[in-house]
């Protein structure tokens, strides 16, 4: 497809064997159409002098540091192919078949948070430009990509989507454009949702979870190389669910005004069947076993029912991880 615009736009992914090292992208995936911005960093380094020929700054004075790239990468939460952006969002994986025999096209990955702050975990990603004039797509390579943030996110009548936000280390504008090799992949959306708190369902319009790694990017070091990111800060999970004042929502307020920690929230988006016949949907499925309710008490706001958003944090315990994302699909590797 060559049309000179967005809709000619690609990008791909790769893991990469050590931190900044490219890798060819094998694993191609639309984006949203909120569009992209991940964007170079070029910083300005002016020799400030006195003397010289002229009073005027002078274009010899400027050099220039190039500080890799950064920027938010928007998706749209697929059926398949979407393990890879797991990966790069949480750092760890198990992966199974839950029945071999009966079913054997679904595979189970389960991804957590790397309690390393996913040291030597990096991606190259290669999105394609396009340009207006000649329709040419324009590689840009970013080296040593870090997913720093992430927010899942679920609206009544929209697609279920991730927005990643990532640090690179590096842009590599002479690798060639790699021919993408795009998979089957069908949208989960809020129809396939659900949610519940403690086994019991709570009618959500919108569900808003976030997590910060706080990772600390700005590592430049004498010589013009980068070190890996590290933790700066304790990462931080947390969420908001937008809804109405109801029976349902009352043992979280209650939880909220004593202090207790409740759990587990369970968000589940199911979508069609992998095997026909076998009742195996693909799946995505946000666990979060403790979190603390943050706020707020139901506020009249007008004549229509009440509406609130409960906020929450995720917490963890020696036993759980804060925070576990399965996801049932076909694709065998993340």
């Amino acid at each position: 497809m060559v049309t000179g615009t967005g809709l000619s736009a690609q990008l791909g992914m790769a893991t990469e064997a050590s931190y900044g090292t490219y890798a060819v992208p094998n694993r191609f995936l639309p984006f949203a159409a909120s569009g992209e911005s991940v964007a170079e960093v070029v910083e300005q380094i002016d020799a400030e002098v006195l003397g010289g020929p002229t009073p005027w700054r002078q274009a010899s004075a400027v050099r220039v540091h190039r500080k890799g790239a950064q920027g938010d990468i928007p998706f749209i939460v697929m059926n398949t192919a979407f393990g890879i952006v797991l990966l790069h969002a949480l750092g760890r994986v198990t992966t199974d078949r839950p029945d071999p025999v009966g079913r054997p096209n679904e595979y189970r990955h389960v991804f957590a948070p790397d309690p390393a702050g996913k040291r030597g975990l990096s991606a190259t990603v290669q999105i394609g430009r396009p340009r207006r004039d000649d329709t040419t797509v324009v590689p840009y390579t970013y080296l040593g990509g870090k997913i720093t943030k992430f927010e899942l996110s679920c609206s009544a009548g929209e697609t279920v989507q991730c927005t990643t936000t990532w640090d690179f280390v590096a842009v590599d504008m002479s690798k060639p454009l790699i021919t993408p090799s795009w998979p089957s992949t069908v949208p989960l959306t809020f129809v396939d949702a659900s949610l519940t708190v403690n086994g019991n369902p709570i009618p959500v319009r919108e569900l808003s979870l976030s997590f910060d790694w706080s990772l600390g990017t700005d590592n430049w070091v004498l010589g013009g190389s980068k070190a890996e990111p590290v933790f700066s800060d304790r990462p931080t999970i947390e969420g908001t669910l937008s809804t109405w004042y109801m029976a349902a929502v009352e043992p979280l307020l209650m939880a909220w005004r004593n202090g207790q920690a409740v759990g587990p929230l369970v968000f589940t988006a199911a979508y069609g069947e992998i095997t026909p016949g076998q009742n195996n949907p693909y799946r995505l499925v946000v666990e979060i076993p403790t979190l603390i309710i943050t706020g707020e008490p139901p506020q009249v706001g007008g004549p229509g029912p009440i509406e609130m958003d409960i906020t929450f944090e995720a917490r963890a315990t020696a036993a759980f991880a804060p925070l576990t994302i399965t996801y049932h699909t076909t694709d065998s590797t993340p």
